[in-house]
């Protein structure tokens, strides 16, 4: 093997043997040899992870804009069932007044819509309809969004599939619920004809960009709404079998075919948990490629510039073996700082900081005169103990790297969160000589996370838990119930005659009011108990770790239903405006998973009704015989 070596390298010696000199040094070649391979090694591994963090980045921004898109459709289809639940009480109440009350809501939750509403009676027929032009009566009871109430469906927002409004002649979608009598009797539907474009118009004012593509499909797999070509795919229904997929898992992502154009997109997918919609965000990912293919050129570029560099080097090596050595330590720390292009620190075996790059400088706020010669704990912002800063170094020891995020300080003293990453640099004899750290800023998207989960679980009025977060405190403390043996408590409170407010004063002051009520209810419970606000002027009062006795937890459920009694009765300022309110308040309690989730916060509503039916302002606890007197009853009279 060694016979052969020269014969193998002599042309590359012969390059770099000026006439009169001897040649390079085998050990010298042998070094190019490992550095050139070094570079280009670390091209190649660059290379594909920016090739994968891109793709990752495409897929990241999808999912995201999903997720956003769910959080923006429930809220505009909440504000339209809770129209709708509005208008369905006050009909069954004044079925002559409709017309006043369409347009009340004209003013309010329908003023971005250009809705229709018809009351169809139990016979199919139309008993009422805001169609203009007066259409000619039509036989509805044909119709999915009748027939599933009509044969005994639930009483829950129905959507249906686009069809052809056999009154107002249009493509649109049907958005209903039942009409029920107080003995839970099928009088009929009330029905919202809401136009496709609507909602269309609606996606595009989150303004994704025209090389992104929203849509929204039925659980039947029928195209409801799209941000574009809505028209041209109108009557567009999604393969059985690629709706079935789509059904077999809640979220998810792909690269593929579009099966309406059949052009190669990034598709993301969601099921709304709150209604029976598929959301379908997608996106080229030609723009991603492009972007690709430019680093690339770029990384490709460098390293062969950077091998050029090494093979003139080695000539230079040849004169100072000395410098060489020197030089080769400052090749390995720069073949690790070339696997970054974040912020940068080396630091020696004990830590010391030797240099930074300019983006250190620019995240931190630090230059090189006021952190190199310092230990990086300079920065440090107290929110990791010594025990979290033990687990990194043994890990650094081990594996010789670390990557994690880590909350520092800038030099103007604002904490803020970095994502890390150190690797520690050996040299010939194994022994550590240096360790390099690369770091970024992720406030942005730790941020966006933030806000995501905010819109997601709070009520944006009150900040208060909404319905969703206060289902999941629920079953946390009914599950910590069957292990300590605790009771919990559940108020349901309902402010009475806030319509009154609304109807005389406007609903800013009705916002008011339900912001200083939150504010209270908060007072007059502990930390760890959770108020929560379901909608409308509906509140709930989470009570946790009560006494094992269930006629003490009773007892001290009944003491803060009174406490809430009092700082609910106190008079409220509304921008200069006194205003007195009272509270109805529904109680019960409960001890592990005897009960589910909805029967808790029915039994709580239960004894709300029966507060108010009491007189109102008073506290009243569930009895199961109210279940009885009340049958089946619905949330129809909440708003």
């Amino acid at each position: 093997m060694n016979r052969r070596t020269p014969g193998l390298l002599a042309p590359i010696r012969a390059r770099f043997a000026p006439s009169g000199r001897q040649p390079l040094p085998l050990q010298l070649l042998w070094l190019g040899a490992l550095l050139l391979a070094l570079i280009w090694s670390t091209v190649l591994w660059e290379s594909q992870r920016i090739h994968q963090d891109h793709l990752d980045k495409f897929r990241s921004e999808l999912v995201h804009l999903s997720e956003v898109l769910d959080v923006a459709l429930v809220r505009q289809i909440e504000s339209l069932d809770n129209a709708l639940l509005f208008l369905r009480a006050e009909y069954l109440d004044h079925p002559e007044d409709i017309n006043r009350t369409i347009r009340l809501l004209r003013g309010g939750p329908f003023r971005d819509f250009e809705v229709q509403v018809t009351v169809i009676g139990t016979d199919g027929y139309p008993k009422f309809t805001d169609v203009p032009g007066h259409p000619a009566p039509a036989y509805l009871g044909d119709r999915a969004h009748f027939r599933v109430f009509a044969d005994g469906g639930p009483d829950q927002l129905y959507i249906s599939d686009p069809v052809m409004g056999r009154l107002t002649k249009r493509w649109g979608l049907q958005l209903a619920r039942p009409l029920l009598g107080k003995d839970g009797r099928f009088l009929g539907v009330m029905v919202i004809f809401l136009p496709p474009e609507q909602l269309t118009r609606f996606i595009q004012t989150l303004n994704v960009g025209t090389d992104t593509i929203m849509s929204v499909l039925s659980a039947r797999g029928a195209l409801i709404s799209r941000s574009v070509d809505l028209e041209k795919y109108r009557e567009s229904r999604m393969e059985a079998a690629q709706l079935a997929e789509y059904q077999s898992q809640r979220t998810g992502y792909s690269l593929r075919h579009s099966i309406l154009d059949q052009v190669e997109r990034g598709i993301a997918h969601r099921w709304i948990d709150t209604y029976p919609l598929l959301l379908v965000v997608s996106r080229s990912p030609e723009t991603a490629h492009t972007e690709i293919r430019g680093l690339k050129e770029v990384l490709f570029l460098l390293g062969g510039m950077i091998s050029l560099v090494v093979i003139g080097a080695l000539w230079l090596l040849s004169r100072a073996i000395q410098q060489h050595r020197q030089d080769d330590v400052e090749l390995r720390i720069a073949a690790k700082a070339f696997q970054t292009q974040e912020g940068m620190f080396v630091t020696d075996e004990n830590g010391v900081i030797l240099r930074i790059n300019s983006a250190f400088t620019e995240i931190t706020g630090y230059a090189a005169e006021d952190i190199v010669g310092k230990n990086p704990r300079l920065r440090s912002s107290g929110r990791q103990d010594a025990a979290f800063y033990s687990a990194m170094w043994a890990r650094i020891k081990t594996t010789g790297s670390w990557k994690g995020e880590i909350w520092n300080r800038r030099k103007n003293g604002e904490v803020y969160p970095e994502s890390v990453t150190i690797t520690a640099v050996k040299g010939a004899d194994e022994a550590v000589t240096h360790y390099v750290a690369t770091m970024h800023d992720i406030s942005e998207r730790k941020a966006a996370e933030e806000q995501t989960h905010t819109l997601a679980f709070y009520d944006a009025l009150t900040q208060l838990p909404n319905r969703r977060l206060l289902h999941d405190r629920l079953q946390q403390t009914m599950l910590a119930s069957m292990r300590n043996g605790h009771h919990g408590a559940l108020l349901f409170i309902d402010l009475d005659r806030f319509k009154q407010l609304n109807d005389t004063m406007g609903h800013d002051y009705g916002d008011l009011l339900l912001q200083q009520v939150a504010l209270r209810l908060k007072e007059c419970v502990r930390q760890a108990d959770t108020v929560a606000r379901l909608g409308g002027d509906e509140f709930v009062v989470l009570l946790e770790e009560l006494n094992p006795e269930a006629t003490v937890a009773q007892e001290e459920a009944i003491a803060v239903g009174q406490k809430i009694l009092a700082s609910l009765n106190r008079p409220y300022d509304l921008n200069g405006h006194a205003h007195l309110s009272t509270p109805s308040i529904g109680a019960t309690i409960f001890c592990g998973l005897q009960n589910s989730r909805e029967e808790l916060i029915k039994q709580a509503d239960l004894a709300m009704y029966k507060a108010k039916s009491a007189g109102r302002n008073t506290l009243c606890f569930f009895d199961p015989a109210m279940l009885q007197q009340d049958g089946e009853t619905t949330s129809a009279g909440r708003l």
